[in-house]
């Protein structure tokens, strides 16, 4: 974890000394909505365990952001959050590209990186904390100091880990079908933005 940190922040400084004249930081925080997709054999099973649900239900996100101008309408904002919902912590790190379609407005896209630290003890060792997403989003300044966000990222890794699904293959009964299981999670952020400087 604190190699995450160690990186995150020597990438945001790098950039900012490249780009010292066009870079703002600040700080971010709003509503965190996860949803867990769990599927077996193509089926949805998300509501069969709750140990499952990893970043399920709603919560709150706060953190830091900087915002790195690289022309004009086009810059790129790497932040650090710290995310909570239903008592299951996460840090996130979505390094979205922000691209004004108008004065005030833009369009946002790029990979996110998330890390859940409480997994639940039943299923600790079958759900890989680490997840990848690609996320959209949309921004507005309200001002130079104030802006709102809203995000959505749609999960690309599988968290399951690949144990669980060999010691399904192992079972007689079930030897004979090609078990595909599969948890993703998919997370939906609208915040606030102020900006330091």
């Amino acid at each position: 974890m604190k190699k995450l940190f160690l990186i995150v922040a020597l990438v945001i400084f790098g950039v900012s000394n490249v780009y010292s004249q066009g870079v703002s930081f600040g700080a971010t925080g709003g509503l965190f909505l996860g949803s867990a997709d769990v599927e077996l054999l193509g089926f949805d099973i998300s509501s069969v365990s709750e140990d499952l649900q990893v970043l399920d239900g709603g919560g709150f996100y706060l953190g830091l952001l900087a915002d790195i101008e690289v022309i004009e309408s086009f810059s790129v904002q790497p932040e650090l959050l710290y995310a909570n919902v239903g008592g299951e912590g996460a840090i996130v790190v979505p390094i979205m590209a922000k691209y004004y379609v108008a004065d005030k407005f833009n369009l946002q896209a790029g990979p996110q990186l998330d890390f859940v630290l409480d997994v639940p003890a039943l299923v600790d060792e079958f759900v890989d904390t680490f997840g990848v997403s690609i996320g959209v989003g949309v921004g507005y300044d309200i001002n130079d100091t104030f802006g709102i966000q809203a995000k959505y990222s749609f999960g690309l890794t599988n968290r399951l880990d690949k144990r669980i699904t060999d010691a399904l293959d192992e079972i007689p009964d079930l030897g004979f079908l090609n078990i595909d299981a599969t948890l993703r999670t998919n997370i939906f952020q609208v915040g606030v933005i102020y900006k330091f400087n």
